[in-house]
């Protein structure tokens, strides 16, 4: 939270491997006196708080007891696990071999032909032991038939198993191998021999035996008064080898030692371990793990603090692992859902604290919304109260949904504000007949145009525009077949979204949302009113939250029934907004976006869409963006209908554009209910890109809605299915979870498996929601591909999405595919790919590095993009084009240059294969499991990658865990709080619908030095550098990530001297865009990695920029002379081509200055193209002047 710290208990702690710096603080140990129970010569205990931390300035005691006489059995103290056991006879598990029972068919078992690899079963202790011997066990009968005939025993060195002794062509019962005694945790028995009847491997007992045991130690810290303490640090050798590995931190409490903090495992010089805060006069460390080389304890220093506890920084939720070991066990509110809910009272809060929420959503009373200070005085009192509770606060913006009408205030009054949509109504025919018709007079009709109709497509290029007068047509249609079409404007009030929530008042009249006006009137009527009323808004409530906005562009009916008019969104000014982005109007060409297949009717339809994201993210997100960033508070929300990307379209234009303005984008979560519906269960990745696409790795949200899937008959869903549902959504980027499911429904048994559920949510937001997400993979975002499809329709929503299906199947496919085979990805959009560098093998977008890009049946594509995924391809990195390649453009220029590209382009059904080298090669730890329902994503934070890990099935799974770079990994369990580290490989049960984190140290990389290619010099024309972004194609091979950059020049005219950020507007980023022009540019591009190593190169730009005279070319001629054409177009970069039009008049076309013969009064106009394919225009009038007769 912003405005303090909540103080919860934590009263069960495990930690684990992180350090901490202290500043400021008194070490109280330098105020203690010190005992131990022992110490070696030399190293006593008074060396422990010295003030010398250096290696052998320390204490130092002996954990190995060799007076003991004689031998235990130690394998009853070991966990025994197996590669596979035999299942039948009432099963034959792996700790059957320690019960102490020994005799026929008894013990462990397994099939030598199973999977036809050898087995294994293995002893792990949780502490180091000694070993000198081992006794195996084996089935007596049949004179050694039943007998497992050879194996190899083994021990673990801390890196790879090694071979003690080896059997083979046994018979007997019982088989003992003695060997100089070794330290270990695990023992192994490697199979290679079955008996000789059954191709079994049996295992009836085992014993293990050592003639020496483990002692603990412990170091003692007295003081003479009590003191207040909640931080140990101790250092140990720095030698991973020979460091302290095992220790618990523990306090007297006046009667005994209470374990305030563990560590095991530990392989740090530096270990700091924060607990919660105690009074005490003893702190004790009582060693448990020595270290693996001469099995001593080494403390070299103690040091003891009271610190508070560690805050957490909401603005980038960037915490540290010490900070989440801390935690881990109980996160704190921030971490924890948020309940729906207003008008609650202090034993509201108390109930949703006992539930396990950490917050609300509220609002205003529904009742005479915004308008009753009654009951604003209501909220305010909610606000206090939670906040005073430690609770989060979040503001639901609107009476139910859809967000933006303020309970329909914005349009009341304002009938100008209301949702409009362009419809059209048409009549075909063929030749100059007649057409009389009659509008609707309940629609404003504002153009009518007869097109022709050439080959079944219209002809927009010779369309003739007709009159409309009193909502009725009269005229002449065209030669040929023609087409009539009408357009008007109809106030979108009925079956819509907007009007199908009658329980929160609506009643269909709602705002556009593409109106700058209505949406400046929503913000005064709602977020402007509860600034008003909440005094220091911005320390108070952590979130404003939009439900469901979206553009009401579909019929929104489930009874079988079509809309009258198929329809589009309309404001007033979006044609304005289209010429001022594509450069001509769409008025002409509205046809197109009813009908037609043609390139040019995609291209209108796309430039449409493109209009409406550009048009909605500006004044709808945009506009409320703006007003939380200025007054401190962040923005959330989920969009309508997320899972499928025509709905992009429709409702937002561009989704990704709109969606790129929340703080915490959000998203509905279906309950995954078996048998209630498709569980679009990869969905979130919309979401959470949208997030990384800022380069955001903070809150992504998600709203458990139980009325998709269980339907308003059953509120209350099973928990593992919201388990279940949950796990998904966090693998795929989500890592916040609000709730309007009635908890107090929930009871007994329920209530505690509820309570648990948000604990173990709690832990897996602490764990991810700041984690950078790490995935290997990039998948194109195609929306213009469904911008360019979609036409406008009459029927529902549902239906609509049936029928544009096909061009989602790919994606949706390639999203389970991916994710169901432990591969991760993320969206890019155009413009991420036009940003992205190469980097060795890597395309790096944002902070992301991806090994691969995936195009989903993408039909539509930038040229310039194209081109960039063909650098990037050429530079090895793979792109899969899935299904298809494209065969469009953005605009008719660059259809021939994509189809020429394109037809060198290989598609594929199944990149899977090729993709899965991808997780088998980037990643250190390989986690597989023996049945497909593991799920996995991989997350960074602190110097550590995080493996998250989903069960997606109602039974427990084993998962094992490998390794050839690593020789230990931490556990989080999310299920119980715990965090401990083991070795590699290993077993791990999960239990039905959990999960759990594997947590590895990053190894320090180094790629080596830079080489850095800045890409080809380039031309570049005035119409269009300052969109243009520099380093495009950019190459670098080597370096270590994170990359850095430095664009610099020095450029002088007559003017001055100007440097680089005179031209760019950001010097520091890999493809900054111009802001200013010149002549020729000389750029040095610098890059640095995080290592230190540095290259740099350089990059000419030449500014193509023409010039005009001021005076105007005119003349005039008699009839029949002729007249010299000339221009002033200056400038530009030679040769030029010249063309000038009315050729039938002109000498010859192509000439600068052709002699012009008009046999009437003419406008020629020249189109100059000079060297670099830049452009330029400029006209000249004739006027032909008649001959007159003269009489005599």
């Amino acid at each position: 939270m912003k405005r303090r710290f909540n103080f919860r208990k934590v009263f069960t702690v495990f930690l684990l491997g992180c350090s901490l710096s202290i500043y400021g603080q008194t070490n109280l140990a330098t105020t203690a006196s010190v005992a131990a129970d022992t110490f070696l010569v030399d190293h006593p205990a008074t060396e422990a708080i010295d003030g010398d931390t250096t290696e052998g300035n320390g204490w130092i005691a002996t954990a190995l007891d060799t007076t003991s006489t004689g031998q235990t059995n130690i394998a009853p103290d070991a966990v025994a696990t197996a590669s596979t056991y035999h299942t039948g006879n009432g099963g034959r598990p792996p700790e059957d071999a320690i019960d102490g029972i020994t005799g026929a068919w008894t013990g462990w078992e397994a099939t030598a032909t199973l999977n036809e690899v050898p087995h294994w079963l293995e002893l792990t202790w949780p502490s180091s032991q000694i070993v000198n011997k081992v006794v195996l066990y084996t089935n007596p009968q049949g004179d050694g038939d039943w007998t497992i005939r050879g194996y190899t025993v083994q021990y673990w060195d801390g890196e790879a198993y090694q071979d003690l002794d080896t059997v083979s062509n046994n018979t007997l019962e019982v088989v003992t191998s003695n060997f100089e005694a070794v330290i270990t945790t695990k023992i192994r028995i490697y199979c290679t021999e079955s008996d000789s009847l059954s191709s079994f491997y049996r295992i009836s007992e085992l014993e293990v035996y050592s003639n020496a045991r483990m002692d603990s130690h412990w170091l003692d810290l007295t003081w003479d008064s009590e003191q207040r303490l909640s931080n140990v640090v101790l250092y140990t050798s720095p030698d991973p080898d020979q460091a302290l590995r095992g220790f618990n931190i523990q306090y007297w409490d006046g009667i005994s030692f209470q374990t305030a903090a563990s560590v095991s495992g530990n392989e740090d010089a530096r270990v700091s371990r924060r607990f919660e805060s105690v009074n005490t006069t003893k702190i004790r460390i009582f060693c448990t793990e020595s270290d693996r080389s001469d099995m001593w304890y080494r403390i070299n220093e103690v040091e003891v603090y009271d610190d508070p506890p560690p805050a957490i920084d909401d603005s980038t939720w960037n915490l540290d692992f010490e900070t989440i070991d801390y935690f881990f066990s109980s996160p704190p509110n921030e971490y924890r859902m948020i309940d729906y809910s207003s008008g609650f009272q202090q034993g509201t809060i108390d109930q949703l604290k006992g539930y396990g929420f950490g917050g609300v959503q509220t609002h205003v009373s529904y009742n005479n919304y915004l308008q009753s200070e009654a009951k604003w005085d209501v909220l305010v009192s909610d606000v206090d109260l939670a906040t005073e509770n430690d609770m989060e606060v979040w503001i639901h913006d609107e009476r139910g949904y859809p967000t933006g009408a303020a309970g329909g205030l914005v349009v009341e009054g304002h009938p100008e504000l209301e949702n409009r949509g362009v419809i059209r109504i048409t009549q075909k025919g063929n030749g100059p007949v007649a057409i009389n018709m009659d509008l609707p007079a309940d629609l404003e009709f504002f153009y009518a145009t007869l097109i022709p109709i050439v080959h079944w497509e219209p002809d927009y290029e010779n369309a003739v525009e007709v009159s409309i007068a009193d909502h009725k047509i009269d005229t002449i249609g065209l030669s040929g077949s023609w087409q009539l079409s009408v357009f008007g404007i109809k106030i979108l009030d009925q079956d819509t979204q907007a009007q199908s929530n009658p329980q929160f008042g609506g009643t269909g009249h709602y705002p556009s949302l593409l109106s700058e006006a209505a949406m400046k009137r929503f913000i005064e009527l709602t977020h402007q009113n509860y600034a008003n009323h909440i005094n220091s808004i911005g320390n108070k409530v952590e979130k404003f939250y939009t439900n469901e906005a979206n553009l009401n562009s579909t019929y929104w009916q489930y009874d079988g029934s079509e809309a009258e008019y198929a329809y589009l969104p309309w404001e007033k000014d979006l044609p304005n907004q289209f010429k001022a982005m594509h450069g001509y109007d769409l008025i002409p060409r509205l046809d197109a976006l009813f009908e037609g297949t043609s390139s040019a009717s995609r291209m209108v339809r796309l430039h449409f869409f493109q209009t409406v994201g550009e048009v909605m993210a500006r004044n709808f997100s945009g506009l409320i963006s703006e007003w939380c960033h200025e007054n401190g508070v962040q923005l959330s929300g989920h969009p309508l209908l997320e899972e499928y990307m025509i709905h992009h379209a429709i409702y937002y234009g561009d989704f990704m554009k709109v969606m790129r303005n929340y703080d915490v984008p959000s998203c509905d979560l279906p309950i995954a209910r078996p048998g209630k519906q498709n569980w679009i269960f990869w969905m979130p990745k919309f979401i959470s890109s949208a997030s990384y696409l800022e380069n955001k790795y903070g809150m992504v949200a998600a709203l458990i809605d139980p009325l998709i899937g269980y339907g308003r008959d059953d509120l209350s869903p099973d928990i593992p299915y919201m388990k279940r549902t949950i796990n998904m959504s966090f693998l795929c980027g989500v890592n916040q979870v609000n709730s309007y499911i009635p908890y107090q429904e929930y009871q007994g048994e329920e209530k505690d498996e509820f309570v648990r559920m948000g604990d173990y949510l709690s832990r897996m937001s602490m764990m991810l929601r700041g984690a950078k997400n790490e995935a290997a993979i990039a998948m194109y975002y195609p929306i213009e591909t469904f911008q360019s499809s979609y036409i406008a329709s009459t029927l529902p929503h549902n239906k609509i999405a049936n029928n544009y299906a096909y061009l989602q199947n790919t994606l949706d496919r390639m999203a389970v595919d991916m994710i169901q085979n432990g591969l991760d990805f993320n969206y890019l959009t155009a413009d991420a790919i036009l940003n992205a560098s190469v980097v060795g093998n890597f395309v790096q977008a944002g902070t992301h590095l991806y090994s691969s890009i995936v195009m989903p049946r993408v039909e539509v594509i930038p040229l310039d993009v194209l081109e960039k995924l063909q650098f990037i391809a050429d530079a090895g990195i793979p792109v899969h084009w899935v299904d298809a390649v494209p065969s469009l453009g953005t605009n008719a220029g660059e259809h021939g240059a994509v189809q020429q590209i394109s037809s060198t382009l290989a598609t594929t059904a199944n990149p899977l294969p090729d993709l899965l080298m991808i997780r088998d090669n980037q990643f250190s730890i390989q986690v597989s499991s023996s049945v497909n329902k593991l799920n996995m994503s991989r997350f960074t934070r602190d110097g550590k990658r995080i493996y998250y890990i989903i069960n997606d099935s109602e039974n427990e799974i084993t998962l094992t865990a490998e390794s050839e770079l690593t020789d230990t990994v931490q556990i989080y369990n999310p299920v119980n709080g715990e965090i401990r580290r083991e070795n590699l490989p290993l077993s791990e049960s999960i239990g039905g619908y959990n999960s759990l984190f594997l947590v590895e140290k990053i190894s320090a990389i180094d790629n080596g030095p830079i080489t850095l290619d800045a890409g080809p010099d380039t031309v570049l024309c005035e119409s269009d550098f300052k969109e243009y972004q520099i380093g495009n194609f950019v190459s670098i091979q080597g370096g270590t990530p994170p990359l850095y950059y430095s664009w610099s020049c020095e450029y002088t005219d007559q003017t001055g001297t100007y440097f680089a950020s005179r031209f760019l507007n950001d010097t520091s980023i890999a493809h900054p865009t111009f802001i200013s022009g010149f002549d020729s540019l000389n750029l040095s591009l610098e890059v640095w990695d995080n290592n230190g190593n540095k290259a740099s190169d350089n990059l000419r730009e030449i500014l193509s920029q023409f010039n005009f005279c001021l005076a105007e070319c005119a003349g005039s001629i008699s009839k029949g002379d002729s007249i010299q054409l000339s221009h002033c177009i200056g400038r530009g970069i030679e040769p030029y081509i010249y063309s000038w039009d009315h050729a039938e008049s002109l000498s010859d076309p192509l000439l600068s200055d052709p002699w012009a013969k008009p046999d009437a009064a003419t406008e020629y106009t020249v189109t100059l193209t000079d060297a670099a394919g830049c452009t330029a225009s400029s006209s000249c009038s004739i006027t032909v002047l008649s001959l007159s007769l003269i009489h005599i």
